[in-house]
């Protein structure tokens, strides 16, 4: 018995140490965190039973739950997992106007406990409560700050969503759940929600022809999954105003397009921006077709070619930036005398001929694709530039195949 009671006591002196020293790595962490603000004096004040409250309700920090995902297997799921912590523990916010940093991560993890001894030293006698109130209010804008991170979380779970998704099949969401109060519980962390959903398929007569689309998935308030759709007016005549929207569907041959002519970009950077596009549109109306402007990287790539079939919005096909059917390629053949013939067989009908080759740097001929509206092809690679990229040389045979060199030295008529 006397044996019995030695190794009791010997564990529980083994978990008041190992609870001692956890809680010693919390507050180290939230020194750390605090001196990047020039607030790391708050520890420091804090009297020990504050400390052992706060531990004691402590936010955990960010977890992952499985909801509902019969669509992917658990490499993927462990994927999602991993590029979501990942980015989580690299995308830095600035808990006031500094220059201060630190990782949503740890926003997660000690911001939620930060707003607590906020109010607790506004309404509790603590020693030194006042100075302690005045740090984290006059050093810290922490509402702010949450704000801040609401929105790059939300970014981060719809680049997830995106990124993960089988537009033929399933969409996966990443929903968080932010910390909220419960007297069972204390304070619980940020959860984040992982489910998926299958994609709705609509069948289009498209030239005589039956041509299944799909719908866009996109991750909305209170774990609804929205399905996308567009103010029906941009399309026919209904009234601005009335906000009709009407379902997005995409028929395959548009991601077909996409990857061909984007060759640069990954199916998954491309159905990434095909979302962002349909959701901020910019649509034109060009002869009679109606186009939306694709981006990435907030440079202009092309055109989504859109029709109204039976009230609902079929994206048909994708239109890079220069070909036929769009207005700046109407304006290169206007300057230059370049047809869709003449770039499929130059091979400048997609993105990797303005990265890959020497076409950027010959300043005729950029100026001319500029002076088109192609300059967005340029900005774009410019911010892809660590992307493998060549040194083909094209340009010669481009500007001598166009005449370029004669219609420079064609000398001018007198009149």
């Amino acid at each position: 018995m006397a044996r019995n009671k030695k190794k009791k006591k010997q564990a529980y002196c083994s978990s008041q140490q190992e609870q001692r020293t956890r809680m010693n790595v919390f507050y180290r962490n939230m020194y750390n965190i605090l001196a990047a603000y020039q607030c790391e004096e708050f520890v420091g004040l804090m009297p020990q039973s504050l400390k052992r409250a706060l531990y004691n309700m402590r936010t955990p920090s960010f977890r992952f739950t499985e909801a509902n995902c019969p669509d992917i297997n658990r490499e993927q799921y462990n994927e999602i997992i991993q590029m979501v912590s990942y980015t989580l523990k690299k995308m830095t916010i600035s808990l006031n106007d500094s220059d201060g940093k630190t990782t949503l991560s740890d926003f997660y993890t000690m911001g939620y406990n930060l707003r607590i001894l906020q109010e607790a030293t506004q309404t509790h006698p603590y020693e030194n409560g006042e100075r302690m109130h005045e740090l984290l209010t006059t050093r810290l804008n922490l509402l702010a700050a949450d704000e801040k991170a609401m929105l790059m979380l939300a970014n981060i779970c719809h680049y997830a969503s995106a990124y993960f998704s089988s537009y033929t099949n399933y969409v996966v969401t990443v929903h968080p759940e932010f910390p909220s109060e419960s007297s069972k519980k204390g304070m619980q962390g940020l959860q984040l929600i992982v489910s998926t959903h299958k994609v709705p398929v609509h069948y289009f007569k498209v030239n005589g022809h039956i041509r299944p689309a799909f719908a866009i998935g996109l991750t909305a308030p209170e774990r609804q999954l929205k399905w996308l759709s567009m103010n029906r007016a941009l399309f026919d005549h209904t009234p601005f105003h009335d906000q009709l929207q009407t379902p997005v569907y995409v028929q395959s041959h548009t991601f077909q397009r996409l990857a061909e002519r984007l060759d640069l970009m990954t199916i998954k950077e491309l159905y990434f921006d095909l979302r962002n596009s349909i959701l901020r549109a910019t649509v034109i109306r060009y002869k009679r077709y109606h186009l939306i402007e694709y981006r990435a990287l907030d440079c202009k790539l092309g055109y989504l070619v859109a029709d109204l079939i039976d009230g609902k919005l079929l994206v048909k096909t994708f239109l890079f930036l220069p070909s036929d059917g769009t207005p700046e390629g109407e304006k290169l053949e206007q300057l230059c005398g370049l047809t869709k013939v003449d770039m499929q067989y130059l091979k400048i009908d997609h993105l990797s001929a303005f990265h890959h080759t020497d076409i950027k740097e010959d300043a005729r001929l950029k100026k001319l694709f500029c002076d088109a509206g192609c300059e967005s092809l340029f900005d774009f690679c410019e911010r892809q530039r660590n992307k493998n990229c060549r040194h083909d040389q094209l340009s010669s045979y481009i500007i001598q195949y166009i005449q370029l060199d004669q219609e420079e030295e064609q000398p001018a008529i007198a009149g």
